[in-house]
């Protein structure tokens, strides 16, 4: 004690002069604003003993005159250094208290948040993160093709490295169906048959097509269009041969427009004919078809197979032909005329069986003739007795009736008829004699273009199965069409898109999205349906089509545990009843509420429910509610307004437990049912959970507690709106 109470002592002389000729407390404070720290000591050690000191000496205590000694060894002097040092701890403990009672210059927790509830502001308890699961419904034969999957469903988490199992939540009740699980993008579309297609996809890598035989595309019986294959490209992996004209295609992603549709007024019963009578040609939205279903007492998965298979058209003439015989018209090889004797013994040359007399005179009587003087010229009108026919040089069954035939000439443009009638029949004409092929045709129309000579003839047609083309587009935007119909999908429902992007290669990307609508499209392919889905918001990415997969069995989940509990029994004469919950931390959820959480406590008196408000103030005693407030420690404590009735264990709550940042796992984390669900196959979390916080810090609490009286619960400005 004596070296202390002398280095104080000197400590002071070297500050203030001399020792023991004045007071030096109380010590004047000045703290400007805007400092982290005030000052509110009004002395210390040294500065209380030197005052002490000081009063000894005072004329105003006489009493004190005859303690002439100031030896730190001296009782009374000795009292005096143990006051100095009570009263620097006091001092000391005064300014940490000053402190604690200011926002900037607090730094206990505990004195921040009494701070924050003296202007009505509750610290934030921290917010659950929230994720969406996709569960696989089982769609082995003779499971149900529906199941319920009710809210509260409890998933657990794999833990990884120094983690420790997370547990999430369905927030509300879905029906799932098999159907959804993987539902796929329309990929491919049947191809637009035009006379100026370049390119055909045929089925099949055996077509008997080569390379420099002709097509025929056929719109109508009057619209039609000769083509010479230039390339052959076989692709066994696709199963298809392509046959190029010109340049390959660009095909679109999306064919068709969308049409407005209304119900139909007519009833029919559930059958081909009236599923072409209301959605061909139209499009629908799924509720309206839901009702429309049900005002016909349609079987709903009768319709989906219907819809899907959609019943054997009749065969349709427009399509591309190949034409397998390739042959030339009769007369195409008879002698030259000009190397034919015109007269043998006086008489004219028999020629094709009638005699000209020998008075006739070919120059000036032709009425006997049967054919010009020259056929090396002759058309295919001018042979006598044909109407709208022509015979090839030789017999061919397999030009069938109804089939198409294609005309060519190195002079004139290939041009396509109808067979009417094939007849076999024997010729002798132009010095020949042989069995031939008659032709009647649909049209005599330009036949007096093409030669006997030079005239090549295209027959026995056969309709290529064209093979559907691929739609390459990338999926973007607010709306996809999927490859069928999939029934029960409505307005409001969560879907999860998944696939490689198409903007970065090599890299899969996940999208949750809430369906607008879900559109039945009649327009697309003849006699069948498919479903659109309309988004919410366009699809942040871009996704290669082929690899695309939706999943409609998705519900939104928190993070937390659900407990239940009793509380206690209530007491009838006591009000203001406070309770603490068991387990801690209670989990809160994002809101839309002033502060963006809501708890997910409930409490029942006497299975009555009562309501949680912020807070007590002005609150009557009967009305039925409470405030929670979370300790320091974590636990949580619930505060009733009225007396609780009387009883025994009739105060229940249930809550669930499990909060912050713990709940920000990885994507596919999600995957262990605590309970699975009948028909539930899997589940998992296709994107990683997001929106937790944890409680609010002191330095959070030093910034958000003030904001609230600038806004006071009224948002007028941007400022306003920046602060809250």
């Amino acid at each position: 004690m004596p070296n202390t109470l002398d280095a104080s002592i000197r400590g002071l002389n070297d500050c203030d002069g001399r020792a023991g000729d004045q007071a030096q407390t109380p010590v004047k404070i000045e703290n400007r604003a805007g400092l982290d720290q005030i000052e509110q000591r009004i002395g210390s050690h040294a500065r209380f003993f030197q005052t002490m000191l000081a009063r000894l000496s005072n004329a105003s205590f006489p009493a004190l005159r005859n303690l002439n000694t100031r030896e730190s060894n001296d009782l009374t002097i000795a009292l005096l250094d143990a006051c100095a040092a009570v009263d620097d701890g006091l001092s000391f403990y005064t300014e940490r208290y000053a402190n604690e009672w200011y926002v900037r210059t607090a730094s206990e927790r505990v004195s921040l948040v009494q701070l924050a509830r003296l202007i009505g502001y509750e610290p934030r308890p921290g917010v659950a993160a929230g994720a969406y699961l996709a569960f696989s419904i089982e769609d082995k034969p003779g499971t149900p093709e529906s199941t319920s999957i009710e809210a509260a469903t409890r998933v657990m988490s794999i833990p990884g490295k120094d983690e420790l199992p997370q547990f999430f939540e369905t927030s509300t009740s879905i029906t799932g169906r098999s159907v959804w699980n993987a539902m796929r993008i329309r990929t491919r579309a049947p191809q637009q048959i035009s006379t100026a297609m370049t390119l055909a996809v045929v089925q099949g890598i055996e077509s008997g097509i080569r390379r420099g035989d002709s097509v025929l595309i056929v719109i109508s019986d009057t619209e039609t269009a000769v083509k010479r294959v230039q390339r052959v490209i076989q692709d066994p992996s696709a199963g298809v041969t392509r046959l190029e004209l010109t340049n390959a295609p660009a095909p679109s992603a999306f064919l068709g427009g969308l049409l407005g549709g209304g119900l139909m007024t007519a009833y029919p019963l559930l059958n081909d004919s009236s599923i072409e009578q209301v959605f061909t040609g139209q499009v629908y939205s799924s509720s309206d078809v839901f009702v429309l279903g049900q005002m016909l007492s349609w079987s709903f998965s009768d319709f989906a197979t219907a819809a899907n298979i959609p019943p054997t058209p009749p065969p349709a003439e427009k399509g591309v032909y190949a034409l397998r015989t390739r042959t030339a018209i009769f007369g195409h090889n008879a002698p030259s005329w000009a190397s034919l004797p015109q007269i043998v013994d006086g008489q004219y040359l028999q020629i094709t069986g009638h005699v000209l007399e020998s008075n006739d005179s070919p120059e000036t009587d032709t009425s006997k003739w049967q054919y010009p003087l020259n056929w090396d010229n002759l058309t295919l009108d001018q042979t006598p007795g044909l109407t709208r026919t022509i015979d090839l040089d030789n017999v061919y069954p397999s030009i069938t009736e109804d089939s198409w035939l294609v005309l060519e000439s190195s002079d004139t443009a290939a041009k396509a008829y109808r067979v009417i009638k094939n007849q076999e029949l024997t010729r002798n004409d132009y010095a020949l004699s042989v069995k031939v092929t008659r032709l009647e045709l649909s049209s005599a129309t330009g036949l007096d273009s093409y030669s006997m000579r030079k005239t090549t003839v295209y027959g026995q047609s056969e309709q290529l199965p064209l093979a559907s083309v691929p739609l390459t587009s990338p999926i973007s935007g607010d709306r996809v069409v999927l490859d069928k119909y999939y029934p029960g999908l409505v307005k409001g429902q969560l879907i999860v898109l998944s696939g490689e992007r198409a903007d970065l290669n090599g890299v899969p990307g996940s999208e949750v999205r809430e369906l607008v609508d879900a559109l039945v499209d009649g327009t697309l392919e003849p006699g069948r349906l498919f479903t659109v889905l309309v988004f919410s918001q366009p699809l942040s990415y871009v996704y290669k089509p082929e690899t695309v997969s939706i999943n409609a069995n998705v519900v939104a989940a928190t993070h937390g545990e659900s407990k239940a509990e009793v509380l206690g029994g209530g007491d009838g004469a006591t009000r203001y009843k406070t309770f603490a919950l068991k387990q801690a931390p209670l989990t809160y959820v994002s809101a839309s509420t002033p502060n963006g959480t809501q708890s997910t406590l409930e409490v029942r008196v006497n299975d009555v429910r009562w309501d949680e408000v912020p807070s007590l103030y002005g609150r009557m005693p009967d009305e039925h509610v409470y405030v929670i407030r979370h300790e320091d420690s974590g636990q949580t404590r619930v505060q009733f307004n009225a007396p609780l009735p009387t009883g025994q264990e009739n105060i229940r709550a249930s809550y669930r437990i499990g909060i912050g940042l713990t709940g920000m796992l990885r994507a596919n984390q999600l995957s262990m049912l605590a309970v699975r669900p009948l028909g539930v196959r899997s589940v998992t979390n296709p994107l990683a959970p997001s929106g937790a916080e944890d409680r609010e810090t002191i330095d959070d609490l030093r910034e958000n507690s003030p904001l609230t009286v600038l806004t006071l619960d009224r948002l007028v400005s941007l400022y306003d709106y920046q602060n809250f």
